[in-house]
């Protein structure tokens, strides 16, 4: 017993030495690789989205031009009676609804609908008028609010209908 104390001990009290780390020196150096030659590719123009802010044709400013009446689905006021207004030239729209006083904002041809951004929590509203001329499609975008509506064109004003002969 006393024996295997002493080894134990001298085990323990001798130092322990790693073998060193093994360095593989290469047989040759590494060749560089040759740079690929790249080609400057020619910038290619992007297409911004069609949209018009005036000079909108006769034909599109006929389709939205007048008063567009309907109700609109709204949250928190639940619906409320609202006419949008496009000028002749199709360059403004003119919102009122619910006895508020008129908001006025510019316009934007996006697809087949005039788009208005109306000015604080008022909304972006578009005018989509369908073929048969006398219905649109009305949408709403503001906070909380994501409604799309059919709305019908107002009467033309007595002053413009002429009688019948």
């Amino acid at each position: 017993m006393k024996c295997s104390l002493l080894i134990l001990v001298l085990l323990l009290v001798t130092p322990h030495r790693l073998p060193a780390p093994l360095h593989e020196l290469p047989d040759a150096p590494t060749p560089m690789p040759t740079p690929l030659k790249t080609h400057r590719a020619t910038p290619v123009p992007t297409q911004k989205p069609k949209t018009v802010t005036a000079g909108i044709s006769a034909e599109k400013q006929s389709r939205f031009a007048g008063s567009w009446v309907g109700t609109m689905p709204t949250f928190p006021w639940g619906n409320v009676e609202v006419i949008l207004t496009v000028d002749p030239t199709g360059t403004t729209m003119t919102k009122s609804w619910g006895g508020n006083p008129n908001y006025f904002a510019k316009t934007q041809l996006k697809g087949d609908a005039l788009q208005a951004a109306f000015p604080g929590l008022e909304g972006t509203w578009s005018v989509a008028p369908q073929s048969d001329g006398t219905t649109a499609l009305v949408r709403l975008q503001a906070l909380m609010n994501d409604q799309a509506v059919v709305f019908h064109r107002a009467a033309s004003k007595p002053a413009d209908v002429k009688p019948a002969k």
